[in-house]
């Protein structure tokens, strides 16, 4: 069976693509798709022709008669220019996905910055500081 022939054309025609893996567990369908992809240019099949790079067996199927065919075929195609890029539309795109990535980041308390002069002790609420000197006063012998 092998690629259809509308395949074959449509792949030929695309500007875009200079470079094909073609895998085949087919001998016959394999020599005439790379017959129709490596032919000059005719009308039936328009585009620049593809050329064999590299071809390898391999034996996926191991104690049995079937082997796969892999095919490198490229091709060499005049530049084409860049499209212009909209350098405001994609800062503004770079902008999005930061503040995005960013809300998906945990959120982490920062801990405190000891200076090298004083070690730091935790820090308390007022309340639970007067609540323990009130206390240990009453609990405190009278003098």
């Amino acid at each position: 069976m092998g690629l259809h022939t509308d395949v074959v054309r449509l792949l030929r025609r695309n500007p875009r693509i200079n470079r094909l893996v073609y895998v085949s567990c087919n001998p016959a369908s394999l020599m005439d798709n790379l017959q129709r992809f490596c032919q000059p240019s005719t009308k039936q099949y328009a585009g620049q022709p593809f050329r064999p790079i590299k071809a390898a067996p391999v034996d996926m199927f191991p104690a049995t008669t079937h082997c796969e065919a892999v095919v490198l075929l490229e091709r060499d195609l005049p530049q084409q220019s860049a499209p212009q890029v909209d350098t405001k539309l994609q800062t503004k795109f770079a902008h999005q996905v930061k503040a995005e990535l960013q809300l998906l980041q945990p959120q982490t308390a920062q801990e405190p910055q000891a200076t090298d002069a004083q070690p730091t002790e935790p820090q308390q609420p007022a309340e639970a500081v007067a609540s323990v000197k009130m206390e240990s006063a009453a609990s405190a012998p009278a003098s």
